[in-house]
């Protein structure tokens, strides 16, 4: 039973809350000769033919419950026009599991090599509460996840760290563990299915962890980002690459546009973020390429080349991601 219909003004977008608190999409339905509004300015209309009262407003979150999932609005370069699309968490639908896993395959080799990563990923029914899927068809077609944990001066963190994703994860691991109060929430991951890119999903699940961090009580999410064209320009350092903007003074990169367009603050770049080890020949398997000369080498998809030593038989590669930082209130 539908518990009720919003209008996202800002983008045109239409979703609905049913009763089982999930959030449903139906799709872009733009009209750009309507004003925008900015968030708290509300309009409410008879949606036509329906008798439903649709809400018009660039900010919309779920009614109150342990289960329900919030997404609000939507900024990409794209909108979402596939039809009916339902985003819930892990912790009401603990039988979407399997399917979240089976997303990890939409990353290249290498990149599900990090071992700091087996901290979270065999552990993730117990961050159910902060790991999203986005259903289309009765398939998982994107997850977004997440984890809290404890950040201040009072816990000897005034600082996003440097080594970003792994030392986000460290944190929240032993914060579980040591069942610490946690106080902000970082994302760690959006993955979407290869035939569903293009299509808005990114902004959609920014917004859907943004609003469930809200949803949580936390006031701010942080996010280790990595930035999707920065492969192209393996050479180029990050804090050149990530402080590119274009003409109308949104970053180059796409990925960092649309957090940017989410509202998030562009913090600093974490030179660490992610560290990748393995031999020369693990490195083969996982990539397909010979590690034959010691010294960098672009691999297809890094963000940096790796650093091989034949002599000692290992490759490292050690990604930068950029610190970008939301306001959940």
């Amino acid at each position: 039973m539908i518990k009720g219909v919003w209008r996202h003004w800002r983008y045109g977008d239409i979703s609905c809350f049913t009763t089982d608190n999930v959030t449903h999409w139906f799709g872009s339905f733009m009209d750009l000769s309507r004003p925008l509004v900015d968030a708290g300015q509300l309009g409410r209309e008879t949606a036509s033919g329906s008798g439903s009262e649709v809400r018009h407003t660039s900010r919309t979150l779920s009614p109150g419950g342990k289960n329900d999932s919030a997404c609000s609005e939507i900024a990409g370069d794209g909108l979402w026009q596939d039809g009916p699309m339902e985003v819930t968490t892990l912790a009401a639908r603990p039988d979407l599991l399997p399917q979240i896993h089976a997303l990890a395959e939409v990353w290249p080799e290498f990149m599900r090599q990090d071992g700091t990563g087996e901290l979270y990923y065999p552990a993730l029914p117990s961050w159910s509460e902060f790991v999203l899927a986005a259903i289309h068809d009765g398939r998982v077609i994107a997850r977004a996840v997440s984890l809290p944990f404890a950040f201040g001066s009072e816990h000897g963190r005034s600082e996003l760290p440097d080594d970003g994703w792994d030392a986000v994860i460290r944190w929240g691991h032993l914060d579980r563990i040591d069942e610490r109060q946690t106080n902000c929430v970082a994302a760690l991951e959006i993955a979407i299915d290869h035939d569903h890119r293009g299509k808005g999903l990114s902004a959609r699940m920014v917004s859907a962890l943004r609003d469930n961090s809200r949803r949580l009580g936390y006031r701010e999410l942080v996010a280790p980002v990595r930035p999707s064209e920065k492969h192209l320009e393996p050479e180029t350092p990050m804090s050149e690459y990530a402080g590119r903007t274009r003409d109308d003074g949104l970053p180059h990169d796409r990925w960092l546009r649309v957090h940017v367009r989410a509202g998030a603050e562009i913090v600093k770049v974490c030179p660490t973020s992610m560290t990748i080890v393995g031999t020369p020949a693990e490195w083969s398997r996982w990539t397909g390429l010979s590690f034959a000369t010691t010294g960098p080498q672009v691999v297809p998809f890094a963000l940096v080349p790796a650093h091989v030593d034949v002599e000692h038989d290992y490759v490292v590669y050690v990604e930068p991601n950029v610190w970008v930082r939301h306001d959940c209130r």
